[in-house]
């Protein structure tokens, strides 16, 4: 597709460096996709690991989606492994865990500021 040129190493670059220089496109909050070279897709949070739990403004299905979409791998439990713990309201075990491992705990609202400023 004339999309698939779009995801290749140097024409992100080249968008991003744009972006970067101020350059604003009319998609600016759709996250750019990007190939590995075994052809695995990448992302903003490639090689990241996130957890997600608690209430939560919007469905969590949505947030995973959008995670994967960047690149993220979202597990169900905390890890030593984790890099990240999404807490909503009512976290319980998991936020407690993750504070424990020293695992980054983000808010819904910390999470679409990284996003933001890594877009």
């Amino acid at each position: 597709s004339c999309f698939e040129g779009l995801r290749e190493k140097a024409r992100v670059a080249e968008i991003l460096e744009m972006k970067e220089l101020g350059v604003k496109g009319a998609f600016e909050k759709v996250p750019v996709k990007v190939k590995n070279d075994d052809g695995a897709s990448a992302g903003i949070f490639s090689g990241q690991i996130f957890v997600i739990t608690g209430s939560l403004s919007r469905p969590r299905d949505e947030i995973r989606d959008q995670l994967k979409s960047l690149g993220a791998t979202v597990t169900d439990s905390v890890s030593k492994k984790t890099n990240y713990l999404v807490c909503g309201e009512d976290a319980g075990s998991k936020l407690e865990k993750a504070q424990k491992l020293g695992v980054k705990v983000l808010s819904e609202t910390e999470l679409k500021s990284l996003i933001s400023k890594t877009n």
